[in-house]
């Protein structure tokens, strides 16, 4: 009961404030977001740490807590330290059968758990460039298992793919690391 009432002040909430509501069966939320919502440059912050998915499309994407995410709701911002960036160049072909999900488990092999936390997880190298933006939201969506805050990718000519594939081609902007 306790529950479908919430979805009910939820429902009703988004309705007085002309959000859009997915609902049940809709999808896998960071899937809905990726299509639909993400693109370089946006912020995208969400009640679920893995929402640093987005980083794979350029954006800066992070996960925070219900109580968080309510304030932002009612008062419509919040503060965010601005993170140390960890590069991460990787570079060279996978193997067959290895995928990003590995790569990022060597790179927490390397650096712990906790090697990241609080930081901007730069995927950069060929090795990147040549992944999906599939793949690439998995890598980006893995960065929390590190204690990163985001993890992202530049965006290129497959991101712009991607968004043209989902009917958001206008939302396309260039975005990449400075050199250093």
């Amino acid at each position: 009961e306790q529950v479908s009432n919430v979805h009910g002040f939820m429902r009703k909430f988004a309705r007085e404030n002309d959000i859009q509501v997915y609902e049940n069966g809709d999808g896998i939320c960071h899937q809905i977001i990726a299509e639909k919502v993400s693109a370089p440059g946006k912020i995208i912050i969400g009640g679920d740490s893995h929402t640093c998915t987005h980083g794979a499309l350029a954006a800066f994407a992070t996960g925070m807590g219900s109580t968080d995410v309510a304030a932002v709701m009612a008062y419509g911002n919040t503060w965010l330290r601005v993170p140390q960036t960890f590069k991460f160049q990787v570079d060279g072909k996978l193997p067959k059968w290895v995928t990003s999900k590995d790569v990022f488990l060597h790179i927490v092999k390397e650096i712990t758990a906790d090697g990241a936390t609080y930081m901007s997880m730069e995927f950069l190298g060929s090795t990147i460039k040549d992944m999906s933006v599939e793949s690439r939201l998995v890598l980006s969506n893995m960065a929390i298992e590190a204690g990163g805050k985001v993890g992202l990718c530049a965006s290129d000519a497959k991101v712009k793919a991607f968004l043209k594939l989902h009917g958001r081609e206008d939302e396309y902007r260039l975005l990449t690391p400075d050199k250093d």
